[in-house]
């Protein structure tokens, strides 16, 4: 079809891939991080649950800077290569509590 022939198509598919790369792979492998660090059941709950929270509180918050700005591609491209920063932060962290920031 033609529609997949569509170059600004096609690399929004692969943009959203990309991006969605850096939103799900810290949830995912999370639990098993604070697990070699040594972290308590409760404790890595408690990590999947404020990440979870995170992203959920952290959507309005951004939709209004984007709505505001009027410049939503540049803010969600901000936000994600924030979020990838963060997520190769994770690896140098080895404390409950600077997960938790």
């Amino acid at each position: 079809p033609a529609l997949l022939r569509s170059r600004p198509l096609l690399l929004h598919m692969l943009s959203a891939m990309v991006a969605g790369l850096g939103w799900f792979i810290l949830p995912v492998h999370i639990v098993k991080h604070a697990e070699d660090l040594g972290l308590s059941d409760s404790q890595r709950s408690g990590l999947v649950s404020c990440i979870g929270l995170g992203l959920v509180l952290g959507r309005v918050p951004m939709a209004i800077l984007a709505d505001w700005s009027g410049r939503r591609i540049r803010t969600f491209s901000l936000v994600t290569a924030l979020l990838g920063l963060a997520n190769l932060g994770v690896a140098f962290i080895e404390s409950f509590e600077g997960l938790l920031c």
